[in-house]
């Protein structure tokens, strides 16, 4: 399963569910929205869709 997670500053962390998890475990005090995803290429539609401005920060955590 994979996931995307936001904040609530255009901060975006999306991969594996387990990392993402991991990576949010280490971030408790932001309130994160998470939207889950059946396969890669699901979730890689969705983040193609998000707009990359200044203030967008996006961390990858798929192995690759």
């Amino acid at each position: 399963m994979y996931c995307l997670a936001k904040a609530p500053f255009n901060y975006y962390v999306y991969g594996e569910s387990a990392k993402v998890k991991t990576f949010l475990e280490g971030n408790y005090n932001v309130e994160w929205k998470i939207q889950f995803f059946p396969s890669e290429n699901a979730l890689l539609k969705v983040v193609k869709r998000i707009s990359n401005g200044l203030d967008t920060k996006i961390v990858n955590l798929l192995d690759r």
